[in-house]
């Protein structure tokens, strides 16, 4: 009975039962809900007016009165009100205007709603006096059905609040009327309540809680002996109402609903199979709504032949919103489907693609006739329709080229019609299916463009929240779209979103950020901040207050991100340039807590990221727990993975014995998996990392000469760098009668200018197992000499250097084009001497001691690519070894760290270091200055006992200088041509090391004591 009742009160039984599913459901009337008299009803928010796009216009839709006003500009003013009611503004009869008054008893008294029309609308808002006396009480007692719902429409909404006022767009009308006006609305109301359809009833917002309420309490007592139609009406009601379940009374009446139905599963029909599941998920998603639709869905093989192809869709929608894979529901609802596809609409194409890509089943056939029937039907699709379809398609990857093609011609047809949200999914779509429509690109670029720029400053449908924004963002970038005003106006439009959301967040009393942001409708997840940095990132965008937003956003979402949102949002810090210290902590402190249990390829990225990040914000404790992970699991990484970690631990300067020595054997035994970048990024960290693996570097360097063709400059730069590096720098290659000579002096020198190494012999590499790689490696470089970088023409220098003092007969040997190439990249000067301005701290506290010492000497000299740090006499200098010129955590000099000295050595000089481990011992000034006086005695003890004995001694036969070639063919040589530009004329310092002369390039002044007597006595002026 009270189902019944539910059911079939203000509405008609059999509209309701030949009704579309969607259309079912109870609208009860409630006059406790309205603000005024007793019996009037509460109204919901009317259609009109609307904004399309640059215009406001209304839109009047009663039969006797069918009249559209043309768009007028927002803010422009409205025509005056004219003295003869049946004429327009103009003076000229009123378009569409009846011939005969309108009939008291069907549509109202003559002229009434002529009045009212003009008043609401095409006039400015009339004030309430002149509002109450448009029409007397008896005039709207006898209002008829369209005259009553048009006064409805036009009242401006519920009548409680007002409406938020739009920016550009005329106030909607509030009018108020009289006790005596509200009752005669209402009996008017009352006599043509029977008349109103379920379709007025839904657009007026009539609603009744209350007496739903009461009505599903006394349907619990008369659950048990509910026919499923009742039941199924009783879900539908609740699901077309929108009613939260969150009433005691509307919880139990909905489970009782659906228990029931449970118990009659075999005896419900097509229908009631698909209302019931489509009204549960609609209502709540919950466990119990999962368990529901989970003992429902073995029903579904059973009815599914009978089921039409709107409740196929919907039954299909509803498993895929409850997650419940019932592959044989999916395979019936696909072959129900298939049989009548002859009949389907858009509606139920996107819906079918939608459900089955929620679920990621695929299916050849069903995907292959709902692409044929949008390519047949893509005029009758929607917005939504289109952005579900090419969603569907993109998240599997199938690329059908009509489709893609029907999209190209429909799309721009209708893309002013597509909500935010639609939009942003058809962008990203298009992007994963390849789409290279150059008129559809612009199109979409050009919408963005309008809706981030002036659009939704005037509607809310134009406004991009920034999950569009990142999905718009992403998409755009990859299609090619590099347009940098769009991202620029992108950017803006994220700056404001932000902005909104700060204001927003829960206020802290300590100086922390809050660790838990506001869970609210609109309020975006940890994830889409990140997705979006990510985005902005690959973009270029470069933007100081868009950075520190997202710095303030970062921090607040700490302990919200998942493991690959981490990864990314780190990877994004660093292309944006954030180099907040609190930033990159927060990072590595929930990296570290996460080590353990984090994916390997998001622990790979965020090792990545945090090795590109600042040197400073690095914290050894998530390195550890890091690498830790990584040795632990390294057979699951794949070579890639193997050697993106060896990259960052070179990065980090982080010599982990263990993981090098494992991933060195996996990486010699899958070195075809690596990219040509990857191959020559792993050879060169492990030779500076100091690897002590010559089968390592065979194998990788025979596969780097199979690809020599292939490398680009950086690349091949990067290999001759660590050719360099594993080159054997103690053996000189010189006379047997020199070599002897060079024993005795190398006897005498101190131990601790020995290379220190790893304390285990193993096989070394011979002088020439890279002879060949070497050269082809330079004559790479040589044929693109006019395109060289800056770090690339200094590693050839470095090269050259290198070949002549330890390899000259290699060096020699060289054929003539790759001689001039190097005698040309000598000449280059890259970097100015005598200057402390980039120098470290350690650095000018060392100067500063030697000054106060009276040492003269001069910092920071360039000699050729070598700077030396301190240089106290023409054969005397001094190193200064900071925390980069060791491997993190230990006492072992890095390998670039040893090339210089065994460069400035095999030069001729007699090199001293100042450790910062001893400096930091020295913990007065006084120390420090007797520790630099003594240390400058010692060097030019040690630079006199070593002179007379290396007087005979030539690295170069004859007196071959750094600038210039050995053969006399070649002294003159053009500089190196850099570009189309022109050429770089400078010149490389040059040492002569025949035992007399020294020159060097340094206009940098002395740092001892100017205009002072004291000097000390066994250092000469340099």
């Amino acid at each position: 009975m009270h189902s019944t009742v539910l059911w079939g009160v203000v509405k008609r039984q059999r509209e309701f039962s030949q009704g579309p599913p969607d259309r079912l459901g109870a609208f009860l009337l409630e006059p406790s809900l309205m603000r005024g008299p007793p019996g009037v009803l509460r109204l919901g928010a009317p259609p009109f007016p609307f904004h399309t796009g640059h215009s406001v216009a209304w839109l009047v839709t009663s039969p006797p009165l069918k009249r559209r006003i043309h768009p007028r500009r927002a803010g422009a003013p409205l025509p005056k009100l004219p003295e003869d009611p049946s004429t327009s503004h103009s003076g000229r009869p009123l378009q569409g205007a009846p011939a005969t008054p309108i009939s008291p008893t069907v549509e109202g008294p003559p002229g009434t709603f002529h009045r009212w029309y003009h008043v609401l609308v095409v006039d400015r808002p009339a004030p309430p006096k002149e509002a109450e006396n448009l029409l007397s009480p008896l005039e709207l007692s006898q209002l008829g059905r369209e005259a009553l719902l048009n006064v409805y429409r036009f009242l401006g909404g519920p009548l409680g609040a007002p409406l938020a006022p739009v920016s550009g767009v005329p106030p909607r009308v509030q009018l108020p009327l009289s006790p005596v006006h509200w009752g005669a609305l209402a009996k008017a109301t009352t006599r043509v309540m029977g008349a109103l359809s379920p379709d007025d009833l839904l657009q007026c917002g009539w609603r009744s809680v209350n007496t739903l309420r009461h009505l599903a309490t006394a349907f619990r007592a008369t659950a048990e002996s509910a026919s499923p139609s009742c039941c199924r009406e009783l879900m539908a009601a609740y699901a077309r109402l929108r009613v939260p379940l969150d009433v005691e009374a509307d919880k139990a009446a909905f489970a009782a609903a659906a228990q029931r139905l449970l118990q009659q599963a075999s005896a419900l029909g097509p229908k009631e199979v698909s209302l019931a599941l489509n009204s549960s998920v609609k209502c709540r998603s919950t466990a119990a709504t999962v368990r529901f639709v989970a003992s429902m869905a073995p029903q579904i093989p059973r009815v599914a032949a009978a089921m039409r192809p709107m409740q196929l869709a919907l039954t299909a929608n509803a498993l895929a919103v409850a997650s419940a894979r019932h592959l044989g529901a999916l395979h019936a609802i696909e072959e129900a489907a298939l049989t009548q596809k002859d009949k389907w609409l858009p509606q139920d194409v996107a819906l079918f693609i939608n459900a089955f890509t929620r679920l990621e089943m695929y299916s050849d056939p069903l995907f292959g006739a709902a692409a044929e029937h949008a390519v047949r039907e893509i005029a009758l699709y929607s917005p939504q329709h289109l952005s579900l379809l090419s969603h569907g398609f993109a998240r599997f990857g199938c690329c059908h080229p009509a489709l893609l093609s029907a999209l190209s011609d429909r799309v721009p047809r209708c893309l002013q019609k597509f909500r935010a949200s639609e939009l942003a999914v058809l962008c990203i779509s298009l992007a994963k299916l390849g789409c290279s429509d150059t008129a559809l690109l612009h199109a979409i670029k050009d919408e963005v463009f309008f809706r981030a720029t002036v659009g939704r400053k005037y509607h809310k449908n134009f406004s991009l929240s920034l999950l569009d924004l990142q999905q718009v963002a992403f998409s755009l970038n990859r299609m090619g779209q590099k347009d940098p005003r769009i991202f620029a106006v992108l950017s803006d439009c994220c700056k404001e979103e932000l902005r909104r959301l700060s204001s927003k967040c829960i206020s802290s009393t300590d100086a922390s950020p809050p660790a838990v942001m506001p869970t609210e409708k609109g309020v975006p997840g940890a994830q889409t901040i990140a997705c979006l940095a990510h985005a902005l990132a690959r973009a270029g965008v470069r933007d100081k207050e868009l950075c520190g937003l997202l710095e303030r956003q970062l921090l607040s979402y700490e302990r919200q991100f998942s493991s690959l949102g981490l990864s990314l949002v780190a990877s994004a810090a660093v292309s944006l340039g954030i180099n907040n210290r609190l930033v990159w902590e927060a990072f590595q402190r929930q990296g570290n807590l996460r080590a353990s249990q984090m994916p390997l390829d998001s622990l790979v990225s965020l090792l990545g990221s945090v090795a590109r990040g600042p040197p400073s914000a690095v914290s050894q404790a998530f390195v550890r727990a890091a690498i830790a992970r990584l040795r632990l699991h390294i057979l699951s990484l794949d070579c890639c993975s193997i050697a993106a970690a060896v990259v960052s631990l070179e990065r980090l300067r982080w010599r982990d014995s263990a993981f090098l020595s494992r991933a060195s054997r996996l990486v010699r035994k899958r070195q075809k998996e690596l990219s040509n970048r990857a191959l020559c990024g792993v050879f060169a960290a492990c030779a500076k990392l100091a690897v002590r693996d010559p089968q390592l570097y065979k194998h990788l360097g025979k596969e780097i000469y199979a690809r020599l063709h292939q490398l680009g400059q950086e690349d091949a730069a990067t290999v001759l760098y660590a050719l360099l590096l594993l080159q054997p720098h103690q053996r000189v290659e010189q006379p047997q009668s020199v070599a002897e000579e060079t024993n005795c002096v190398q006897g005498r020198q101190k131990p601790n200018q020995h290379e220190q190494s790893e304390g285990q012999h193993q096989e070394e590499l011979p002088p020439d197992q890279f002879d060949g790689l070497l050269l082809g490696l330079l004559q790479q470089l040589q044929r693109e000499q006019h395109r060289l970088s800056a770090a690339t023409v200094y590693r050839i220098q470095l090269a050259g250097l290198c070949l002549r003092l330890f390899r000259p007969k290699f060096f020699s040997d060289l054929p003539s084009p790759v001689l001039s190439f190097l005698a040309q990249a000598a000449t280059v000067s890259l970097a100015s001497s005598g200057s402390l301005s980039l120098s470290s701290l350690l650095h000018r506290s060392v100067s500063r001691a030697f000054s106060l010492a009276c040492v003269p000497h001069q910092s920071e000299v360039q000699l050729g690519p070598l700077c030396v740090d301190i240089l106290l006499g023409p054969r005397i200098c001094l190193e200064v070894e900071g925390p980069p010129h060791y491997y993190r955590n230990t006492v072992m000099l890095t390998a670039a760290t040893s090339l210089k000295l065994n460069l400035l050595r095999a030069l001729g000089f007699t090199v001293g270091k100042v450790s910062f481990l001893e400096w930091d011992q020295l913990t007065t000034l006084p120390r420090r200055i007797v520790f630099c006086a003594q240390l400058a005695e010692q060097l030019v003890d040690e630079a006199a006992r070593r002179r007379p004995q290396e007087a005979h001694l030539h690295v170069f036969e004859g007196s071959t200088t750094l600038g210039s070639s050995s053969d006399s063919s070649e002294g003159s040589v053009a500089p190196c041509e850099t570009g189309p530009g022109g050429f770089i004329h400078a010149q490389i310092a040059a040492v002569e090391v025949d035992g007399h002369v020294h020159e060097a390039q340094a206009s940098g002044t002395e740092d001892g004591v100017e205009g002072g007597s004291k000097r000390h006595p066994h250092i000469e002026n340099p």
